[in-house]
């Protein structure tokens, strides 16, 4: 499976892991199992870093558009780790889209992106 997650209750995050191709299905199963464990307002790290995302633009701005939260209703970061410059223009791309609230950043590395998650920590 290209994508792999865990979810973090106690943190309200989710650390996903992409490796090898990447598609729209694959996107889309992540967001429904988001929903469905209620954790779509969880904070993300998701790291690209092995994986080769397979997105059109059109994909990509139509899930910037499902994450963003209900009106009024806050959401966590959302932290992509991309290694190659093709990744991280589709990966700015995305960000761009996924605002309403959510506030969305590119690294190049986890440890980064983690400790950035951990200074948008309300609290």
């Amino acid at each position: 499976m290209p994508l792999s997650w865990t979810l973090r209750p106690e943190r309200a995050l989710v650390e996903v892991k992409g490796t090898g191709p990447v598609g729209r299905r694959d996107i889309a199963a992540y967001l429904t199992s988001m929903m469905r464990a209620g954790a779509a307002p969880y904070a993300a790290l998701l790291d690209f870093s092995a994986a080769e995302v397979e997105l059109s633009s059109a994909e990509l701005t139509s899930f910037g558009r499902q994450i963003q939260p209900p009106r009024g209703e806050g959401a966590g970061a959302i932290a992509i780790v991309v290694s190659s410059e093709a990744e991280h223009e589709l990966a700015d791309h995305f960000a761009r889209r996924a605002g309403g609230g959510r506030v969305c950043r590119l690294f190049a590395e986890a440890t980064q992106a983690r400790a950035w998650l951990e200074e948008c920590r309300p609290g």
